[in-house]
């Protein structure tokens, strides 16, 4: 069994790159599993339905700069509550890139607890989301 450590996430919002302050990137793909059995068929068939996006972010704020803060409030303020992410796992070849417009759905944008500014937030599709692939 090969082991892969995921080193050289990026994640930009809004245009911006927050790769530097990125401290962890999750990406998940859901999708119902549908009925599709028909009369007579000894076994249930399935097929999977319209597929959902989730994203998981945890950034290291910046309150110097800004920098996040702006980019996410910003985010969290736009039109229709969407904003075109890139959230890119990895730098291996092969690696997905999920290109498209999320919306953000949690920010906590002063953490609790003492330490790092160390702030997460949740992403959601709200539009088609395009997977390539890392050259």
């Amino acid at each position: 069994m090969a082991i892969q450590i995921i080193d050289g996430q990026t994640f930009s919002m809004g245009g911006v790159d927050l790769s530097d302050h990125l401290i962890d990137l999750e990406v998940s793909e859901t999708a119902a599993l549908l009925n599709s059995s028909t009369q007579g068929v000894a076994n249930q068939t399935r097929y999977r339905g319209k597929k959902h996006f989730t994203a998981r972010v945890r950034l290291q704020q910046d309150y110097a700069s800004s920098n996040v803060h702006d980019t996410v409030q910003a985010a969290c303020d736009a039109v229709g509550g969407a904003v075109v992410c890139i959230l890119k796992p990895g730098v291996t070849s092969g690696d997905p890139i999920y290109t498209g417009s999320f919306a953000v759905g949690d920010y906590t944008s002063i953490p609790g607890g003492e330490g790092v500014a160390e702030i997460e937030i949740s992403l959601e599709a709200a539009g088609a989301i395009v997977i390539t692939a890392t050259a």
